[in-house]
């Protein structure tokens, strides 16, 4: 069965109704961004969870709840999706949990959770007859563009910074995208972006289109499919633009409204930061309901370079309404926990993973969080996207093993 004849978009904050019968971006009476909405009602008598059971892997398992149809998505899709929700016992007794799980979004087919997204979108713009579409990107989501648009056969141009990932930057001329490079970013990709919707193309930024979002919200039904149709107690995020805490958070509401799920209380949300670019957490200490864009951010290129976060007052609101918290860490912090995850489970995760270990420690150790609540870690990438960015000599460290190893033989 198809939603597509049960689905429409609402305005986030003022509730306008749209048809979602062409391409939209933003709210014409308030400028907010558009959420797809479906007929729960009808879809919750209609399909039940036990139905997902004899489908496929991968997000058409949730055909009924995203905006394009079956055919399409499959036609556009690299295999994203039915990443595994891990359970990592080893570092939960180093921080003094009993259950404690890592969503591996590393594992999808660009190396992030941005896979998601970009294949729902483009999809659903492709079937909506979009051929040109523009955004800007702090790296992440611009590869997984780069990458989906050529399945969807629509031409995508990206604006990122000059400090973004090595391995977006080659991803992206591996795909022979167009990319405009600059040095202040987002203020200089603002001008660039808006010429080209005023000469036509869509504008496909971070919620300033509706569908990103249907795909990365995914990632909360398989969540909780994981966990046999449950909520854990607390979610933590690394937390750039905020997209994907409004996209889990809008996911697990909906499987209340579907009746998948029974459960009076959704998992608090946590959102951690770097220090040297942490918006959200100061808005939230200062009990703000918006932020102020930070200056000057100092951090390691990728997703967590974020000073102005597109989602930002939906995530303040979000994380307050779950009883949740914010929280900064150092760089350094985020480097050693990246190592201990490698030596405690043997997954290399992404730095802003890493952060956000970090970050679950030093909530631990303040009782913020509680060793007996349930947690889930999101590593929204690939360590190996990072790779060029870690400061560690890999061809010493394997010199010490070997050299070590060959004394044990001739000794």
């Amino acid at each position: 069965m198809s939603s597509l004849d049960l689905t429409w978009l609402e305005c986030a904050a003022c509730g306008t109704v749209y048809s979602e019968d062409r391409p939209r971006n933003r709210c014409e009476e308030c400028d907010s961004p558009l959420f797809t909405k479906y007929d729960y009602d009808l879809l919750g008598r209609l399909v039940h969870r036990a139905d997902l059971q004899h489908r496929r892997t991968g997000l058409s398992r949730f055909q009924e709840v995203l905006p394009c149809s079956t055919s399409t998505l499959n036609e556009v899709s690299l295999g994203e999706g039915a990443t595994p929700l891990t359970p990592v016992s080893r570092l939960a007794g180093r921080l003094g949990l009993r259950r404690l799980w890592i969503k591996d979004e590393g594992l999808n087919p660009t190396g992030t959770f941005k896979a998601r997204g970009a294949c729902v979108s483009l999809a659903r713009l492709k079937e909506l007859g979009v051929e040109r579409a523009v955004l800007s990107s702090s790296g992440n989501a611009a590869a997984a563009w780069g990458a989906y648009s050529r399945r969807a056969g629509i031409e995508v141009r990206t604006v990122i910074p000059a400090a973004s990932l090595e391995s977006n930057r080659k991803e992206l001329a591996a795909c022979s995208s167009h990319v405009t490079v600059v040095d202040s970013f987002p203020e200089e990709a603002g001008p660039i972006v808006a010429e080209l919707i005023e000469d036509g193309w869509f504008d496909a930024r971070t919620l300033h289109e509706p569908y990103r979002l249907e795909g990365k919200k995914t990632m909360g039904y398989e969540m909780a499919e994981s966990l046999g149709w449950s909520f854990p107690d607390v979610v933590v995020f690394p937390t750039g633009g905020g997209m994907s805490i409004v996209a889990i958070y809008k996911a697990w509401q909906e499987l209340l409204a579907l009746g998948w799920l029974t459960s009076e209380t959704l998992p608090r949300l946590v959102c951690v930061q770097y220090e040297g670019c942490a918006p959200l957490n100061r808005a939230f200490e200062q009990g703000q309901s918006q932020h102020d864009p930070w200056s000057q951010p100092s951090v390691p290129p990728g997703g967590l370079m974020a000073p102005d976060p597109s989602a930002g007052a939906l995530v303040l609101r979000l994380i307050r309404e779950s009883e949740g918290v914010t929280t900064t860490v150092d760089v350094s912090e985020a480097e050693r926990y990246l190592g201990v995850f490698a030596r405690d489970e043997g997954i290399f995760t992404c730095f802003p993973a890493a952060a956000a270990v970090a970050g679950l420690a030093k909530l631990r150790e303040s009782g913020a969080i509680a060793d007996t609540e349930s947690v889930v870690v999101m590593n929204t990438g690939a360590g190996i996207k990072y790779s060029s960015s870690l400061e560690i000599d890999a061809d010493e460290e394997l010199r010490i093993i070997q050299n070590n190893d060959l004394r044990k033989e001739t000794g």
